[in-house]
């Protein structure tokens, strides 16, 4: 019975052996017919060509190149391979493979273009940028068979490659430039170098090295040396916009100003070429191809092409009542005549720059019809536009010429008035303050009256309204009388005798004077008499009252009057002998 349990169970594994046979026949055959059965991976397809991988006995998969047909193109023993670039047929494609870490090209025919020797491969455009030891390079790929190095790997920095076009590079840690052939356009010596900028017929670029800056054209030479401490644009207006070694300026920028060795001077903003030399403290924004420099703390003037218009000798000058600084350049600077100063004397420029009133003047108007007050000591005068003194400075006070004429003081301290060639056309008048003509007459002022005069000096139009104040001043943008109390009395408001306030209010007027109110020798009165009495005395009306208070009977009165009235007249002498 167990022999012929053990011949079923041996025709049992025989027939299922057979099964097994027929089945592995039927696999082989099978795979006979795909010749790709013998990689793990096959990839899809490109250009009839795709990346086949097997797994090795060392464990590890492997990758090549193979046809639809199993034909190998390119053996399997790579790391790994990647199309890097396809062709217009299979022949064209070019293989990325890696082989210990390392990456390199090879074609579908097995030629090999780079080495496995490269960390990094790229597409850069139509180039390949590499990085090879952890330095950069470039690298062209002619048609399928052939690599032509452009850039050797010996970079730690390189920009995009460009073929007209000059690349920043980065050598043993110095910034240079070099050219699509790997020309050294600048050298290696910088610690920045900006981008290379059309400005006008220049290819430029700014380089820095230590806090300094330099300029190079593109074809390599040295526009402006590397010694440049601050480059800056100045403006008018707009101020200083300071430049970093990858700005330039906009092309239409007329000026940079440079600063080397602490002085500075002036380059052309069309091309960088200096215009003024760096020998100067300071050099101003440039205006009408004129610009304000500084030389041992003194100002001149020069043009932009480095000629000197003023040599450097003014302490300060002013421009629309503006004092010039290196930190503020007025308005209408070369637009309008200019006040210099060499200590406490003072002269004039014009707006080209050019002097024409000496400095030697203690103080200077400004110009009123041609003509401008000057003043020496204590003696004034005129000079013309000419800068010629064509009134001596004889007066002691003069103003501004309106209308031809203009009012002076002579010696004994009277106003007068005179022409512009200095003959007199008003005799002098013990006025307090006179204003000028318009439209043919002229106001004038004494103590407390205003009136007004025509050219002759004629009085054409009278104001005796009284200022009821203890200070009367100018009101110079009227030249009207401007009192403490903040009224202005124009000789409009009262010219006529029933208006004066001395007729009007004599009895108030006698209070004042005497300290009386109901009885003439009211005590309550005295404390107040002295203070009236300095309030008459500056009005000028006080003899004038008297003389209509005491008649003929002045002096009687003067003697027969309280000690403490007769404060009021001083002790010199009695009201009806003083002058007024």
């Amino acid at each position: 019975m167990m022999r012929f349990f053990i011949i079923i169970v041996s025709l049992l594994f025989s027939s299922l052996s057979h099964a097994q046979s027929i089945a592995d026949l039927a696999r082989k055959a099978e795979e006979e017919k795909n010749p790709l059965h013998i990689y793990a991976d096959v990839s899809s397809f490109q250009n009839g060509l795709a990346i086949a991988s097997k797994y090795t006995e060392d464990g590890e998969y492997k990758y090549g190149v193979v046809d639809e047909e199993g034909v190998v193109y390119i053996p399997v023993n790579y790391d790994e391979i990647s199309l890097f670039k396809e062709g217009s047929n299979y022949r064209d494609n070019v293989y990325k493979c890696q082989r210990n870490g390392k990456l390199g090209l090879v074609n579908s025919q097995d030629i090999t273009l780079l080495q496995c020797e490269y960390s990094s491969i790229k597409h850069s455009g139509e180039y390949v940028y590499l990085i090879k030891n952890g330095k950069n390079g470039y690298a062209e790929l002619k048609g399928t068979d052939e690599v032509k190095s452009l850039i050797p790997c010996i970079y730690d920095k390189l920009e995009s490659y460009s073929k007209n076009a000059p690349m920043r590079a980065t050598y043993n840690g110095k910034e240079g430039m070099i050219d699509g052939n790997n020309k050294i356009i600048i050298p290696f010596e910088y610690s920045n170098i900006g981008k290379f900028y059309n400005v006008g017929a220049y290819n430029m670029a700014w380089v820095e090295q230590d806090g300094k800056y330099g300029i190079y054209n593109i074809d390599g030479t040295v526009i402006q040396p590397w010694d440049i401490e601050k480059a800056y644009v100045m403006n008018e207006n707009s101020g200083t916009s300071y430049l970093t070694f990858d700005d330039f300026p906009d092309p239409s920028t007329p000026y940079i100003h440079i600063v080397v060795n602490g002085m500075t001077g002036v380059l052309s903003g069309k091309t960088y070429k200096t215009v003024i030399p760096c020998k100067y403290g300071y050099i101003s924004p440039v205006i009408n191809e004129r610009a304000f420099y500084k030389a041992n703390n003194k100002w001149g003037i020069m043009d932009i092409q480095n000629n000197s218009i003023q040599e450097a000798i003014y302490d300060k000058i002013k421009i629309n009542n503006n004092m010039l600084s290196e930190a503020f350049t007025p308005d209408g600077t070369f637009n309008d005549n200019m006040y210099v100063f060499i200590g406490d004397k003072q002269g004039m420029i014009d707006k080209n720059g050019k002097a024409f009133i000496p400095v030697k003047y203690d103080s200077l108007g400004v110009f009123s019809e041609n003509m401008i007050v000057a003043k020496c000591g204590n003696l004034y005068g005129y000079i013309n536009s000419n800068g010629e003194e064509c009134i001596p400075l004889t007066y002691s006070h003069a103003d501004n010429f309106s209308e031809g004429l203009a009012a002076v003081k002579n010696e004994k301290g009277k106003y007068l008035f005179i022409d512009a060639s200095g003959v007199m056309v008003i005799k002098p008048h013990e006025y307090d303050r006179v204003g000028h003509f318009q439209n043919g007459t002229c106001k004038v002022y004494r103590k407390d009256k205003v009136w007004e005069i025509n050219r002759e000096g004629k009085k054409v139009k009278d104001s005796t309204k009284k200022i009821e104040a203890d200070n009367v001043h100018k009101d110079s943008s009227k030249d009207d009388m401007y009192v403490a109390k903040g009224n202005i009395v124009s000789p409009h408001e009262a010219d006529t005798e029933s208006e004066h306030p001395i007729r009007k209010k004599k009895k108030s007027i006698l209070n004042i004077l005497f300290g009386v109110e109901d009885e003439p020798n009211a005590p309550q009165s005295v404390n107040r008499t002295y203070q009236n009495r300095k309030v008459m005395r500056n009005r000028g009306e006080v003899l004038r009252y008297r003389q209509n208070t005491f008649g003929n009977k002045q002096e009687r009165n003067w003697r027969e009057a309280p000690k403490h009235n007769r404060k009021i007249f001083g002790n010199r002498q009695s009201p009806s002998r003083r002058r007024f």
